[in-house]
């Protein structure tokens, strides 16, 4: 996806069709595995998919909404056979992630501390609500995009990876932990809650565990070490602002540690207060209907809250799907927590950001992650290959 956004921003978007191959390549391989092997869990996926998708269709909306929902919420679940897949057993996934958004994020953090006149441009034309939002999305790094989400999500990621990888060799190398600190920067700069409250719980989970466990115990002053560069290296960055979008900023971290979560709740809930007085029902009002088509075509949208968008889209059939799937999944991991606490972990950040994103209906914010990760903690090729070798960093 960064490659077609390149390619669109150099007026090549003819040949922005890396998606697409993206696409082509998990088909292939998914049903590469679904003939060698299905499981329940596999028919189980298929099977309310395909009936969500079919039951759309008996309501009334435009084409194009429905078409936007298979295409990103439902056909994004394919990459959970891509997981699944023995091809997927290793860490080159995620091993061959790192560079791609170190870089992204380094352009970015450039293209905001300089803020060229044709990057405000560009930025200013891809709003369409009122002025206080495009202020607020002006003080946030986002790269290449309008919105920060590609950037902060893929931030929190590639941060958790490191750290995990890290932490299960007990040691820090300098190149990790410059680039734990920088992308600690860029999601502070990206100041999108979900991203840095899940990095900061599970450094602090790491950092607490690491204490009462001797073959861990240098781990923890790894962490100490870097937690104290990074708040240099924070306070260096916030030199280089301007005032006014400093103050905005500080603002809004204050809030955040002053209001809580629930405060943030209840705003993200009030938003969409006009869906309450709608009734629920069993199959629901079609998937994709609320979706960002929907927004921008001035219809009634839920853009930021995926669990109400699965409840209203795909009714009480939906949330019992979604419901099921996602306690097998927490259930098998936990099985086998240590070989699969990377997993978990990522599954728990979709989980807390489905609370203001609708992450799993958006590829810009790597919903095919939280798939990958799901079909990985059922894939018994890659438990065993946790089991037999060693977490070495590839990268380093």
């Amino acid at each position: 996806m960064t490659v077609d956004v390149l390619l669109v921003w150099c007026g090549l978007a003819v040949i922005a069709k890396f998606e697409l191959i993206i696409l082509l390549s998990a088909i292939i391989i998914s049903l590469n595995k679904l003939r060698n092997q299905t499981t329940r869990m596999d028919l189980f996926i298929i099977f309310f998919s395909i009936s969500i998708a079919i039951a759309s269709l008996s309501n009334i909306y435009p084409q194009a909404f429905w078409f936007e929902g298979v295409r990103y919420q439902l056909f994004s679940i394919i990459f959970f056979f891509v997981g699944e897949s023995s091809t997927s057993k290793d860490w080159d996934f995620f091993d061959k992630s790192i560079i791609p958004v170190l870089v992204v994020c380094f352009i970015g953090l450039i293209l905001y501390i300089t803020s060229p006149s044709w990057y405000v441009d560009f930025k200013l034309s891809g709003f369409t609500d009122n002025e206080g939002g495009r202020f607020l999305e002006m003080t946030r790094l986002s790269a290449f995009w309008t919105y920060p989400y590609w950037v902060s999500y893929g931030s929190g990621i590639i941060y958790f990876y490191l750290l995990f990888k890290s932490y299960k060799e007990g040691r820090i190398t300098t190149k990790i932990a410059f680039a734990l600190i920088f992308l600690a920067v860029i999601m502070v700069l990206a100041q999108q809650r979900a991203p840095i409250a899940f990095v900061a719980l599970i450094t602090l989970a790491l950092l607490v565990n690491s204490l009462f466990n001797g073959q861990k115990r240098s781990f923890s002053t790894y962490v100490l070490f870097l937690l104290l560069i990074l708040v240099c290296c924070i306070s260096i960055v916030f030199s280089f602002l301007d005032q006014e979008r400093l103050i905005f900023m500080l603002s809004k971290f204050e809030s955040l540690i002053e209001g809580g979560n629930a405060s943030f709740l209840k705003e993200r809930t009030n938003i969409f207060s006009d869906f309450y007085s709608k009734k629920i029902t069993f199959w629901g009002d079609g998937i994709g209907r609320y979706g960002h088509e929907a927004y921008y075509s001035g219809k009634m949208a839920i853009t930021d809250q995926q669990y109400l968008k699965i409840m209203y889209e795909t009714g009480y059939f939906g949330i019992i799907c979604y419901s099921i799937f996602i306690l097998l999944v927490v259930i098998r991991g936990i099985r086998n927590f240590k070989d699969n606490l990377f997993e978990l972990g990522i599954i728990f950040f979709y989980l807390m950001a489905m609370t203001g994103a609708n992450c799993l209906s958006v590829t810009g914010q790597h919903c095919i992650v939280f798939w990958f990760c799901c079909g990985r903690i059922f894939n018994k090729s890659c438990l065993t290959y946790k089991c037999t070798s060693c977490y070495s960093l590839q990268k380093d």
